[in-house]
Order: structure tokens, then C-alpha cells, then sequence
């Protein structure tokens, strides 16, 4: 929205706890019977929470522009509709991990990153689970400016950012929503914004 409506810049893709990309893993209890993305229609799937990027817009989306529809429900104990998927807020990673483990949703969706913590996701229980689907690489987060901002400032912010060091600069970097490395922006970073916009304009009318 901020650089299709405001025109905002992107500066860099940032790293956010060494992830430089990250994806969506949808997964589910091995003893589920679901192998794959059709399989959970007329079943749930929890979602994080509707701010949630990974855990909720992209694997939505992926999964909008295959053809599937959803229903959202209050509860893992709601009436569900037999023709979509239907979706509930889990609120966290924790709770989304342990509800399909205690098979109170048919599936989740977690970030690469979350399911690779042991903190978050311990083997004791992923042993218990399996991925039925990865969606695309996106970038971990973005560095915007200001198209007013003065492009010798903006190229002077540019070079310093890029010159920070993770061992060097790790206690301000740490300080910024754990950084840990810049990196210019990709060639595809164009499409991917402009997938992201026309889906949730299209979603919201």
C-alpha cells in the first residue's frame, strides 16, 4: 500500500533474525489423512492472526489464487461451512503449533522460521506432523523512504546501512527489530509488491 498509493521507495530488503527470505509452511498431524491443499475443504485451518503476513495473508492468498474459498470461524468448535476451508485465529505460533497437534484444527500455517526454532516448534512434536505445502520465497522485510527524501540523503542512508557489519554492528542492529544484515533489493521484488497489492485490493472490495 505504502509504494503503490504513497509511492514510497524501497530502499533495501532487511534480514530479521537471519532470515534474509522466508516462506509459509502449511502443515498437519500425520494421522490427519490431509496430503494435500484440496484435502481441507470442509475442514480448519488456524491462522495466527489477521496482521500476520506468513501466517496468514500469504498462505490466504496462495491459496485464494488456486481456487479455493474460505470461511472464517469464531472457534475450532464453530459450525463449519462444507464447501471451504474455514480458518480461526490461533493468536500466536505456540497455539496455532498445538492445536493441530492436538488435532483440534485439521492444519496451520507457520513461517520457515518458526517451524526450523526448536523454541517454537520442538522435535518432540514435529515429529508428529507433516508439510503439505511451501509456498514462494518472499523477502523477510523492506527498508521504504520517502519519495520526497532527498536522493543524496537517500543514497547516503542507503550506503550506511549497507556498510553495517552483524558482528561489528550487532548491539544497534539487534536494538532494530533484531537486523541482522541489508541486502538490495531483488529483480522480482517489483512483481511480488505488485502481487500483494492487486490481491488485497481485490480482496477488500
Amino acid at each position: 500500500v505504502l509504494v503503490h498509493e504513497a509511492e514510497a521507495i524501497p530502499l533495501l530488503m532487511k534480514w530479521k533474525s537471519r532470515q534474509q527470505r522466508y516462506q509459509t509452511f502449511i502443515f498437519t498431524h500425520k494421522d490427519s489423512g490431509i496430503h494435500s491443499l484440496g484435502d481441507l475443504i470442509g475442514k480448519r485451518i488456524a491462522f495466527e492472526h489477521d496482521a500476520s503476513f506468513s501466517s496468514y495473508f500469504l498462505p490466504k492468498m496462495v491459496m485464494e489464487k488456486a481456487g479455493y474459498n474460505f470461511n472464517a470461524i469464531e472457534s475450532t468448535k464453530a459450525e463449519l461451512a462444507a464447501d471451504k476451508i474455514n480458518y480461526a485465529f490461533s493468536r500466536n505460533e505456540k497455539n496455532n503449533l498445538l492445536w493441530v497437534h492436538k488435532q483440534l484444527v485439521e492444519a496451520g500455517a507457520l513461517n520457515n522460521g518458526d517451524w526450523e526454532n526448536p523454541n517454537r516448534v520442538p522435535e518432540s512434536l514435529k515429529s508428529d506432523l507433516r508439510i503439505i505445502h511451501r509456498t514462494d520465497l518472499y523477502p523477510r522485510a523492506l527498508e521504504l523512504v520517502s519519495p520526497r527524501l532527498d536522493p543524496a540523503v537517500r543514497h547516503a542512508l542507503k550506503a550506511f546501512l549497507l556498510s553495517l557489519d552483524y558482528e561489528d554492528d550487532h548491539d544497534v542492529m539487534k536494538r532494530y527489530e533484531k537486523t541482522t544484515g541489508f541486502e538490495e533489493p531483488v529483480t522480482e521484488l517489483s512483481d511480488l509488491l505488485q502481487e500483494i497489492y492487486s490481491y488485497r485490493k481485490a480482496s477488500s472490495e
